[in-house]
């Protein structure tokens, strides 16, 4: 509980809801695993950060907008995607004259900026962003992007990289509405105060915990699956295969817009343990195995 926000605390009001808590808290991989695979990818520590910087400086005034955006366009998709698609919704928003109304967002800037299929859950999130000022999103996960790219690091930012490093299921995080705004799932607060747990020990920001797991995560994962049927996540861990070098290579938010450099760290000396993450690889390699059984590698 200590490793919870107050607004998220105030969530666990009955002994009931707690002991939930306290089982998900209990059934995700050790504080040590997600030390180690903060450690490992911890060439990306600073991305949000970086992120933010990057967005001041390309967006100025509107960086608050573009940062909303950007969050709400999130879901279910890459982060080059997801630039993508923001960048270009923002451009379109501006050549329509900034329009305001639902109508004119969805029909004038949403389906003509984006190519390809237009989510049905990003367009809530996406006109109140363009046409609210400081907009309050929906979603545990959408908000808490919006709250790191905007220099919040306290808040966690649980994706489908984090539910596939800790071997959760994303469909148990989804929040709901609430007369006070939108609550979290008792898994999605289990996972946040693990992060938060590791980022106590580790003397971190809880969301610089969670990039540097989320890189590592997305890296081990994809340069398994682009190697071929024999390369597997244990393979690259144990030959030490996952340098800082590729780990700092992974795209993130202010190198896919080519403003700020990425920001580097030496962390030869704080390699994670190998042990935790030959546990970690594990799990990704099951995930991995399934794809490749299924035919449907890579699936992000």
């Amino acid at each position: 509980m200590r490793y919870l926000l107050e607004t998220e605390r105030a969530q666990l009001k009955g002994a009931q809801s707690r002991e939930r808590f306290k089982q998900a808290y209990a059934a995700l991989p050790s504080t040590s695993e997600f030390i180690a695979a903060a450690l490992a990818g911890a060439a990306k520590r600073g991305w949000y950060v970086n992120a933010r910087r990057a967005i001041e400086s390309q967006y100025g005034a509107d960086a608050p907008r573009f940062t909303a955006l950007l969050a709400a366009l999130s879901p279910r998709v890459s982060l080059q995607t997801n630039i993508k698609n923001a960048i270009a919704v923002f451009e379109q928003w501006n050549k329509r004259g900034r329009p305001n109304t639902k109508a004119g967002i969805v029909w004038n800037v949403l389906h003509v900026a984006i190519d390809g299929e237009l989510l049905g859950a990003w367009i809530p999130n996406a006109v109140t962003s363009l046409s609210v000022d400081s907009a309050v999103l929906s979603g545990p996960k959408v908000d808490s992007f919006q709250k790191n790219l905007r220099g919040d690091l306290s808040a966690v930012t649980c994706d489908a990289w984090m539910c596939t490093f800790a071997g959760t299921d994303q469909m148990k995080l989804k929040g709901w509405k609430t007369a006070k705004g939108y609550s979290k799932s008792i898994p999605y607060l289990a996972l946040s105060a693990r992060v938060r747990a590791a980022a106590a020990l580790l003397g971190w920001a809880p969301a610089e915990v969670q990039e540097c797991i989320w890189a590592f995560t997305k890296t081990a994962y994809e340069t398994a699956s682009s190697g071929g049927p024999s390369v597997t996540v244990e393979s690259l861990v144990r030959h030490n295969a996952l340098t800082d070098v590729i780990i700092g290579a992974t795209p993130d938010v202010h190198t896919l817009l080519s403003v700020a450099s990425a920001a580097r760290i030496n962390s030869d000396t704080l390699r994670g343990d190998t042990r935790y993450l030959l546990r970690i690889a594990k799990r990704l390699d099951a995930k991995l195995a399934a794809a490749r059984e299924s035919n449907e590698e890579p699936n992000f």
